[in-house]
């Protein structure tokens, strides 16, 4: 570990001198920054962005966290996050929440994370033209580091919240972590953060004990107010200064401290197991030293972030193709580096993927292997070109962009740099650094780099997560080290990386070049259209206003699953992943994506109920290999028997492990109840999976995209329309259209259930929780004033379901207004949540007495004002945003809809008695789909249980 910080040193010193820079120093600040600390020890960051006009977000960052409490302190800082917006000496009551909502503040934009080592309540959005604004917005946080009212009442009323969210995060990945924790580091405070039976402490906190802890961790010294927007930095310095300096400097100083992972001698193998846990995930992790404070504001981490994100990438090309080439099952490949298990003061370069409890000792050891190559005998200098030139693209379209930036981007800067000293350079200072010394990196640099990152014997572990069951496959320790180790014997012939084959981007093999017929100019976008000789339609918006080069692209074609045999909603995830699995031409699938992202391009297939469709994107210099992709996706579309198979394997043993998520059961559930056609929602199962063809399905696949005239190719964004065009003739003409084959949809008969359905049951959970679903739906025309009022409708019920008083009923909401054309003309309202038992009743409640507030006449006006004007600015925002004109374009020509002339002015016009009878026929007429699932630890016999449920009788196949 000291090794690879002393080469990373010496590589950064190297590189400076041969750019001619001085030895490594520290970085200037970003002029945009104000920071400072008080004499308290408050500090403060304040950073200028023009990009949000009249905006700027507000938030109050702190050192401290829930590995400081003490068992019997579990739950404390959950809970003092919960009495934030329960009153303050400034503001008693909720009048924080009401102040906010009156400055149009989004419930959703108030958002409080509590980890384990760090504290951030941010307000996001706050319109900041009026200095009172401001004022009020700053006292806001002067109250919360030192002013919060403490009462019995309100931890009364807040304990059985906290005590339900801490639950309901217990889920099975984190249960496996805290195995890993306990395993590696007993005697660690992260070992002991938490557990499911010390919740009901809880009960017990009197006012007194939580005022104590709150004014032993809530001190200026250990706190940040960081403020990034359109802000006057020196003005709003000179506030925080005379009014945050009259809060008391702490009486004793009580440092933070925090805690050191000691070395772990060797590779050490953990099996952990988890009856909910549905896969078998496997990491390596090299665990390492940070880099030290002093060297994080320096140029040392700019170089670093290179080499580390090259090595990433570059073993990750390397283990795929590799595990195609050999047979062995890896799914979900993720290099990174980053902490290990969330300790703050670690460091680990974690290679984690998926694959079969039979193949994890093949996959471990192949894995190995690659490792070992890479740290002995380096990378290529063809891959290191690449990867530099990868980087610096990436780096360039950061730094071309840095006008258009959020203020989320400033912000994660700043609490960087105030919770690990991370540097606040800008962006201009960073891309010039890189531009200089980027490209005199030697092959030899990099692959130093390597070895001293990936060669390791102490420090390493091997983590195995996966269900808790037993049989011959399940793997062991013992022999997961031993496959571990086989993979360092690999011989010299292996590892002849400079004789690889280099993959080169193909050769065109079009033929007939095509040619235009028709051009015209379409009247509400301004776009170019023109219809080619086989029957294309080519749609160029090239006057987006924006300053990436970024073109974004669409091809549509009516037809989809409803013109294949044996696809149903149920499969149809899997169909596309099938779909893209073979790769382009003579190329595979990881080969294919390797030169994507070399030349900053993508394109990919899906295929829904109704359409087909290409979608990905581009750098402007890789216009041309876009158009050529889109060529292969369509005329040389390739079969891999091989990766299918290895697919395949993998499905079958994820669909025989999927009923041990209650998420899965939950979802396979609400699928049955949400349609009427209950074939067409019949779960996969593994023995589907075996008997699937791959070159029956592959063939029909090919069909649906085999003729160019039944698809309408939509791109977007800054290019020259002539070299578009001409790019269009050559490879879109290319592809074979027959203008009489021309398709439409059939109509599935995948309705949704009508009527007003309740299904409530339970399911064995290790820690129980509530899952629940209600979706309204009532049949309406497919227009843009419909889809304008479902759109304030679920504004509106969102706004009331994430309000301070109602967001702590539900760990997790998700709700979402859809308007549909296919299979019928339909809006739907649906809301997803996790609870507890005693909750859903509550959330259903609200649900409907949002909606039944709107349609009569009750709703909250400043609510709906400022919804209304947040759906106008974002409009604004949108019409320079190349994706909008994508959706815009498909709509006209697919759908024969404008969703786009008058939509402007159709929010402003929208009535109070239009949204009434909305939201009343919704109410009224619609039907209502609620589905829960309770979690008990009881020991259900599901036979028995569900022997009384005719849908649970036919879904399972019991008699």
């Amino acid at each position: 570990m000291q090794r690879l910080l002393a080469t990373l040193l010496f590589l950064t010193i190297t590189a400076a001198l041969y750019s001619q820079q001085r030895d490594v120093e520290s970085l200037p600040d970003d002029p945009r920054v104000k920071s400072g600390t008080l004499a308290n020890g408050l500090s403060y960051i304040l950073i200028k962005n023009d990009a949000v006009k009249g905006y700027a977000d507000f938030c109050l960052a702190q050192k401290c966290g829930t590995v400081l409490e003490s068992k019997e302190q579990t739950g404390m800082f959950e809970l003092l996050e919960a009495l934030m917006l329960k009153g303050t000496r400034n503001f008693p009551g909720s009048e924080i929440s009401e102040y906010l909502r009156k400055l149009g503040v989004l419930s959703d934009n108030i958002i409080f994370s509590t980890e384990e080592d760090n504290i951030t309540y941010l307000i996001k959005d706050i319109p900041v033209a009026r200095e009172n604004t401001i004022d009020s917005s700053l006292l806001i946080l002067y109250n919360w580091i030192g002013s919060l009212n403490i009462d019995e009442e309100d931890i009364k009323e807040e304990t059985p919240f906290v005590k339900s969210e801490l639950i309901n995060r217990w889920d099975a990945q984190m249960r496996l972590d805290e195995q890993l924790l306990g395993q590696l580091y007993p005697e660690s405070a992260y070992a002991e953060s938490f557990r499911p039976e010390y919740v009901d402490m809880l009960d017990n906190y009197t006012s007194k004990e939580v005022r104590e802890f709150y004014y032993k961790w809530f001190r200026p010294d250990m706190q940040a107010i960081i403020v990034a927007g359109d802000i006057d930095p020196a003005l709003l310095e000179a506030k925080i200064k005379s009014t945050f300096v009259t809060i008391p400097k702490p009486m004793e100083e009580q440092p933070r401290e925090y805690y050191t992972p000691p070395t772990l001698e060797g590779t050490n193998v953990a099996l952990l197991k988890d009856r909910e846990y549905s896969k078998t995930k496997v990491s390596i992790n090299l665990l390492k030293t940070p880099l030290p404070e002093s060297y994080r504001n320096t140029s040392v981490p700019f170089i670093q972030e290179y080499f580390d994100t090259a090595i990433e990438k570059l073993l990750a090309d390397r283990i795929r193709e590799g595990s195609i080439a050999q047979n062995i099952p890896i799914a979900n490949l993720e290099i990174s580096k980053g902490r290990f298990l969330d300790i703050w003061n670690s460091e680990n370069f974690s290679i984690t993927f998926e694959t079969l409890p039979s193949t994890v000792y093949s996959a471990v050891s192949f894995v190995n292997s690659e490792i070992v190559r890479a740290a002995q005998y380096g990378f290529t200098s063809r891959e290191i070109s690449k990867s530099k030139d990868i980087y610096f693209r990436e780096l360039e379209n950061i730094y071309d962009n840095r006008a258009m930036l959020g203020n989320d981007i400033y912000l994660q800067r700043a609490l960087d740099h105030f919770y690990d000293g991370s540097t606040l350079a800008s962006i201009e200072l960073k891309f010039e650094i890189m531009k200089q010394i980027l490209f005199t990196i030697t092959q030899k640099q990099v692959n130093g780099y390597a070895n001293a990152l990936l060669s390791q014997e102490d420090n390493v572990v091997i983590c195995c997560m996966m269900p808790e069951y037993s049989d011959a496959s399940t793997p062991t320790a013992e022999r997961i080290l031993a496959a571990y180790d086989s993979g360092e014997l690999i011989t010299p012939e292996a590892t002849a990386t400079e004789q690889s084959p280099v993959i080169f981007w193909p050769d065109f093999a079009g033929n007939v070049a095509g040619s235009i017929v028709r051009e015209t100019t379409d009247p509400i976008s301004g776009a170019l259209v023109a219809e080619l000789s086989n029957g294309a339609v080519v749609i160029l918006k090239s006057d987006v206003q924006t300053k990436s080069d970024t073109i974004l692209f669409k091809a549509i074609s009516k037809g989809g699953f409803s013109l294949m045999n044996g696809i149903t909603p149920a499969n149809v995830s899997y169909l596309n992943e099938i779909l893209n699995i073979g790769g382009l031409g003579n190329i595979s699938r990881p080969n294919m994506e390797r030169l994507f992202s070399y030349y900053d391009l993508s394109v990919d297939a899906r295929i829904t109920q109704n359409t087909e469709e290409l979608y990905g994107y581009a750098s402007r210099a890789s216009l041309e290999k876009l158009f050529h992709a889109i060529y292969m996706n369509m005329a040389e579309r390739r079969a891999d028997d091989s990766a299918f198979e290895t697919y395949r394997q993998g499905k079958i043993y994820e669909l025989k492990s999927r009923a041990l998520s209650p998420e899965n059961a939950f979802r396979d559930t609400l699928l049955y109840y949400s349609y009427s056609n209950k074939k067409s929602v019949e779960p996969v199962t593994a023995e589907m999976m075996e008997k699937l063809n791959y070159a029956a399905l592959y063939e029909q696949t090919r069909e649906r995209f085999a003729n160019a005239a039944d698809f309408i190719f939509i791109f977007s964004g800054n290019f020259d329309n002539s070299l578009a065009l001409g790019y269009a003739v050559k490879y879109i003409g290319s592809i074979p259209g027959n203008q009489m084959e021309r398709e439409e949809w059939m109509v599935m008969p995948n309705y949704l259930t009508k009527g007003h359905v309740f299904k409530r049951f339970l399911y064995n959970m290790v820690t129980p929780k509530t899952y629940m679903n209600v979706t309204l739906s009532y049949g309406v025309p497919y227009t843009i004033e419909n889809y304008t009022l479902a759109r304030f409708t679920e504004r509106y019920i969102r706004s009331r379901l994430l309000s301070p008083e109602n967001r702590r009923l539900a760990t997790h909401a998700r709700i979402n207004a859809s308007l549909n054309y296919y299979p019928e003309e339909i809006v739907t309202l649906n809301t997803i949540f996790t609870t507890d038992s005693l909750n859903a009743a509550a959330l259903d409640s609200i649900v409907e007495s949002s909606l039944s507030d709107l349609a009569y006449g009750k709703a909250d006006n400043r609510e709906l004002s400022q919804i209304r004007q947040n759906m106008q600015e974002e409009f604004a925002k949108s019409v320079g945003n190349s994706y909008y004109w994508i959706n815009a374009l498909e709509y006209r020509y697919v759908e024969n809809i404008d969703f786009h002339t008058g939509y402007g002015t159709l929010i402003s016009s929208i009535t109070q008695e239009q949204l009434q009878k909305f939201a009343r026929d919704l109410l009224e007429k619609g039907n209502k789909i609620s589905v829960i699932m309770d979690g008990t630890t009881d020991d259900v016999n599901t036979r028995n249980l569900f022997r009384e449920d005719k849908f649970i009788r036919e879904f399972f196949g019991i008699e």
